[in-house]
């Protein structure tokens, strides 16, 4: 089955506040950790063929888990046998590929059975929702499907809880591996880069880097780089912060870039509850601490600062050393509120580039639905 989005799913009709209200149906909706989330809605855009498609649906998509291999995808279909999903909010429309079908974005799926089962799980409203929550359940996931201890030779041990290696990951001399508030797991081809502070509960992705710094309480995807302060954030995958700088109680999309320096605020001067942009209006999160949402291929310049429960909108490009708005509709490219329109054409040659350079396509599919997303978000930026 060919797969057509990539993960651009909680940006692709409305831009990043798909990343702010409808993640968890989009994106977020993916089984994080162990069997929390028995039923995955499909991801938005993704072509499927009737049974293949329903089989989506029932056991997931080993893709697009940030944590374990799913061992429980036998037991899930298992208590969903006869389940049959239906669209909501949607429509189907034929594709040139015979028995193909893509579904337009914003839809939700749902299973009806008669004999369906309650399953354990909860339900993410919001983003900032896997985040507040994100270390408790790193420590779960850790326990129960990674029980055995790796070799952390070269790691200088602060705690009593797990380090827990993949095959081939690798932690240099020089390297503390604080365990005091919980356990670290690095998946496989993981390399850790003296000196640095791995501090737990901490999740990091297969082949990802770690170049330095203090990295922890957070959940890290696959094939990222990460250096400088990183912590109690959820990064999905592809992304690049290369250079020291600080991310806090943040989420970032895949294919995100930050220039050196790059820094959120996480905590207001006021010392009051954050308030989050969103479509319905800005939210209360009623939580002292939220750094920024990002949604995927956003690019920040050297030296950008994002306030306090910033949200930019996916594919925008902020630079030049000013703070954006907290909110940036997506596709933008400016510097500080001097935000223009980051041209489609020159979004995906750039998009193209990036993922070649990690040696993955820009598909066909993934290409027509950037192209969708863009043209749906025109009138958020003034077009």
């Amino acid at each position: 089955m060919e797969r057509v989005l990539d993960r651009l799913a909680l940006a692709a009709h409305l831009g990043a506040e798909q990343l702010v209200v409808h993640a968890q149906i989009m994106q977020l909706g993916i089984r994080l950790h162990g069997p929390a989330l028995a039923v995955q809605t499909l991801a938005v855009g993704r072509r499927c063929d009737g049974k293949q498609c329903q089989r989506q649906v029932l056991e997931g998509d080993p893709d697009a888990q940030l944590h374990g291999q799913a061992q429980e995808q036998g037991k899930i279909e298992d208590e969903l046998q006869g389940a049959r999903p239906v669209l909501q909010n949607g429509r189907e429309h034929a594709d040139e590929g015979a028995g193909h079908r893509i579904l337009d974005t914003g839809v939700t799926l749902v299973v009806r059975a008669a004999d369906a089962r309650k399953l354990g799980g909860v339900l993410l409203e919001h983003p900032w929702s896997l985040v507040a929550a994100n270390a408790e359940r790193i420590s779960r996931d850790v326990a129960a499907l990674w029980p055995g201890e790796g070799d952390a030779d070269g790691a200088i041990r602060i705690g009593e809880d797990l380090v827990s290696l993949g095959e081939g990951a690798e932690i240099e001399p020089g390297v503390y591996a604080d365990t005091r508030g919980g356990p670290v797991r690095l998946e496989a081809g993981v390399r850790v880069e003296g000196p640095a502070r791995l501090v737990g509960p901490l999740y990091v992705g297969r082949d990802t880097k770690v170049l330095g710094g203090s990295v922890g309480t957070s959940s890290i995807g696959p094939v990222c780089i990460v250096r400088g302060e990183v912590a109690d954030s959820v990064l999905l995958g592809f992304v690049n912060k290369a250079h020291d700088g600080y991310v806090g109680h943040a989420m970032l999309g895949r294919w995100v870039n930050l220039g050196a320096f790059t820094t959120n605020s996480d905590l207001k001067n006021n010392y009051r509850p954050v308030r989050v942009w969103t479509p319905d209006g800005d939210v209360d999160t009623g939580l002292l601490k939220v750094g920024c949402f990002l949604g995927d291929h956003v690019k920040t310049g050297i030296g950008t600062v994002l306030n306090t429960g910033s949200v930019v909108g996916a594919g925008s490009n902020v630079f030049g050393g000013v703070m954006p708005p907290s909110v940036v509709p997506p596709f933008s490219w400016g510097s500080g509120s001097d935000l223009g329109i980051h041209r489609c054409d020159q979004f995906l040659a750039t998009a193209e580039r990036v993922m070649g350079r990690r040696r993955q396509e820009l598909t066909p599919g993934v290409r027509r639905i950037l192209e969708e997303a863009w043209d749906a978000t025109a009138g958020r930026r003034g077009e």
